[in-house]
């Protein structure tokens, strides 16, 4: 069994005058989001973290991680293609992984990140219906291999905000 965790970053603060979105923090209470999303995750180990290099998903990537007992770190990997790419894009990433990844943690922005959850669920009337604000996660797990997943393969066991 694979399990695939989608979270969409913590509530950042805005944009400073002359500043670049991309720099932008978490806030105090994007902090305590990411935390608690990570308490939420309880156990669950991931194998691979997938994470934009925009501050923001590096600070909830890392908050999210931080404080819990887990007996290998994982293996993170940044990838600059998250910051601005669609779900599509994000699905044929996930296709491409090696066979033997089981658990992972997608960290990104909307609407990318939205657009995942929504093609992942089969459940489409509820998947419209979402509201993926900052901090929500939504956790499938599947059977099948990377290169099957779609919305006949996942099943949403898991979502929440943190």
């Amino acid at each position: 069994m694979r399990t695939l965790v989608i979270l969409r970053h913590a509530e950042a603060l805005p944009t400073p005058p002359g500043g670049r979105d991309f720099d932008r923090r978490l806030s105090p209470r994007g902090v305590d989001q990411a935390r608690s999303v990570g308490q939420k995750l309880g156990t669950w180990e991931p194998k691979l973290v997938l994470v934009s290099p925009a501050r923001r998903t590096v600070e909830t990537c890392r908050e999210v991680l931080e404080g819990r007992t887990l007996p290998t770190d994982p293996e993170i990997q940044t990838l600059p293609f998250l910051y601005d790419t669609c779900g599509e894009g994000i699905v044929d990433h996930l296709r491409g992984l090696d066979q033997s990844t089981r658990d992972v943690l997608v960290v990104g922005h909307n609407p990318s990140i939205a657009e995942l959850v929504f093609l992942l669920d089969s459940d489409q009337a509820r998947a419209a219906r979402r509201n993926f604000s900052p901090s929500s996660f939504a956790r499938f797990e599947f059977s099948s291999e990377w290169v099957d997943l779609d919305a006949s393969t996942a099943v949403l066991i898991e979502e929440g905000t943190g």
